[in-house]
C-alpha cells in the first residue's frame, strides 16, 4: 500500500515551468506581494499567475487592482467636484476662460473616473472567476484525495478478507 499523500503533497507536484514562472512573479515584490500601489503592475502580475495555474494568488492580484480603480474612480470624481465648484468672480474674458478650462478639465475628470470604475468592475469580475477556478481546482483535488484513500482502504479491506 503506498503512503497516503497530503493534499499539500500533491500542491507540490506542479510543473517546474509554472513554479519558475510564479518564482519570477513573487521574486518581483519586496516584501508584501500583494500591496503594489499600481494596479496594471498588480493586473499584469495576476493575468502571469492565472497562466501559470495559480488561481488564488492571481484572484488576489486582480481584486487588489480592482480596489485601486475604485480609489481612483473616486477620486478623479472629487477632482472633478473640486473643478466645478468654482465661480467666476466678474465679466471679464479672463475668469471666463479660466472657468471655461475648469469646467472641461471637470468633465475630463469625470469621464476617467467612469473609465476606473468600469476597468474595476472588470478586474473585480476576473479576481472572483479566479477565486471560483480555484475552489473548482481544491474541490477537484479533494474528491481525487478522497477516491485514492477510499480505494486504498478498500484494497487493504480486500486483502484482509481473503487472508
Amino acid at each position: 500500500m503506498s503512503p497516503r499523500r497530503s493534499r499539500h503533497d500533491l500542491h507540490d507536484d506542479k510543473s517546474s515551468n509554472n513554479k519558475r514562472a510564479e518564482s519570477k512573479i513573487m521574486a518581483d515584490d519586496d516584501n508584501d506581494p500583494f500591496h503594489d500601489n499600481d494596479p496594471f503592475d498588480l493586473i499584469a502580475k495576476g493575468n502571469a499567475l492565472t497562466a501559470s495555474g495559480n488561481h488564488w494568488s492571481a484572484s488576489h492580484y486582480y481584486l487588489r487592482a480592482s480596489s485601486l480603480l475604485d480609489e481612483l474612480s473616486v477620486d478623479s470624481k472629487r477632482g472633478a467636484g473640486e473643478h466645478r465648484r468654482c465661480s467666476v468672480d466678474g465679466a471679464d474674458n479672463a475668469s471666463t476662460n479660466d472657468f471655461r478650462s475648469r469646467i472641461k478639465k471637470a468633465v475630463e475628470l469625470e469621464r476617467i473616473s467612469k473609465l476606473y470604475h468600469r476597468e474595476s468592475l472588470v478586474y473585480f469580475d476576473k479576481g472572483r472567476q479566479s477565486l471560483m477556478e480555484a475552489l473548482k481546482v481544491e474541490h477537484e483535488l479533494d474528491l481525487r484525495t478522497a477516491s485514492a484513500s477510499s480505494g486504498g482502504a478498500a484494497s487493504s479491506a480486500s486483502a484482509a478478507a481473503a487472508a
